[in-house]
């Protein structure tokens, strides 16, 4: 094997982790991005059933903006999180062509040279005589 196949299946391995750091990234920001869901339908059954004057009102106005801002925020962060999955995934794919290529290239060549040496062998044997 090459030095430039081994390389080669170095980055494909280092491709392979970057894009399952991805996909765990983009769990995380789901997960956080559910949470946030679940705080905001807590937030919403607790308005629909109380008496929101005063203090209370306000405090409810204020969460219910914080929770709207956060969703934005992990939104985006989803949006980033999943360009980055594909991204590595495209990566990743290509390490991979170019290892396989790399492969059968070099498989190619091996086999040239034991057709060679095979030939050069019969040759150096001689011809066959009639």
């Amino acid at each position: 094997m090459s030095d430039r196949l081994k390389a080669m299946r170095r980055i494909m391995a280092v491709q392979a982790q970057a894009k399952r750091l991805a996909e765990w990234e983009l769990a995380a920001t789901e997960r956080r991005k559910a949470a946030i869901e679940a705080a905001r339908r807590d937030l919403d059954s607790f308005v629909e059933g109380a008496n929101l004057a005063g203090p209370l009102g306000t405090i409810a106005i204020k969460q219910a903006r914080r929770l709207a801002q956060r969703e934005a925020a992990s939104e985006q962060d989803r949006s980033r999180q999943i360009d980055a999955v594909q991204a590595a995934e495209r990566r990743h794919r290509l390490s991979e062509r170019v290892t396989e290529t790399l492969a059968t290239e070099e498989r190619a060549a091996e086999e040239r040279r034991l057709l060679e040496q095979l030939v050069e062998g019969l040759m150096a044997r001689g011809a066959p005589r009639d």
